[in-house]
Parts: structure tokens; sequence; C-alpha cells
């Protein structure tokens, strides 16, 4: 370390860009590699991670589709002619139904990032329960 003098009495000592690094960030996993290096290990951890989550991913996403598209699957298996609703009715109920869905579905989704599950889903069964 080098010493500064701050007035004639006093001495004090200059901490070295080494000591500076360690005191900021004492416990840096990538501290002494190359950017190669670096790049190497963040796409390895990217690989992994994408092993493990897009196949869920896909599931949900495949889930999703099939509960959308079961109100087609239920008028072929004759939901129309069992509660009495003619063409234009369905067609109303359905365009309400998908309106209100790409709506409420992106709200939903930024509610669920600033609240946590634990207090998300309960709040949303309680609010599905009350309307």
């Amino acid at each position: 370390m080098a010493t500064i003098n701050a007035s004639p009495s006093t001495t004090v000592e200059k901490p070295s860009a080494a000591d500076l690094k360690e005191y900021l960030d004492p416990e840096d996993p990538d501290a002494g590699l190359s950017d190669e290096e670096r790049e190497e290990i963040d796409r390895a951890l990217v690989r992994k991670l994408d092993w493990k989550l897009i196949p869920w991913l896909c599931l949900l996403y495949l889930v999703s589709f099939l509960d959308r598209t079961n109100i087609g699957n239920a008028k072929i298996e004759g939901l129309v002619a069992d509660l009495g609703m003619t063409q234009t009715q369905y067609n109303a109920s359905l365009t309400i139904f998908f309106v209100s869905y790409a709506v409420f579905e992106p709200v939903s989704n930024i509610l669920l990032k600033r609240m946590r599950p634990r207090i998300y889903i309960p709040v949303i069964m309680l609010a599905w329960g009350l309307t």
C-alpha cells in the first residue's frame, strides 16, 4: 500500500487496486477469469437452465392450449343444444371469454411478478369465487 500524507502529523495508507477489489467483491467466483472463460460459463449455465425449464414450459403451454380449445370440443359434443343457445349467443359468449382472457392474462402475469405466489394464488381464487 502507498502512503498519503493527509496532514503533517498523520499518514493514511492508500489501498491497492487488489485490496479494493477484494473489499468490494469478496466472493466473486469469476475473479481472475478471462472474458472468453466467463462467456463459456454463462453459456453452460443457460444451456443447463434451458434443459431444466423448456420441457416444463412446453408441457404448460400444451395444457393451456388444450384448456382454451375445450370450448370448441364442447360445442361439437352438443353444448349449444344442451344449453338451448343460438349460434349468435354461442359466438357472443366465445367472444366475451377470449377478449376477457386476452385482457386479464397480461395483468395477471404482472401482478404475479409483483406479489408472491403464496399471496397471489389465494387472492385470485377468492376473486374468482366472488365473481
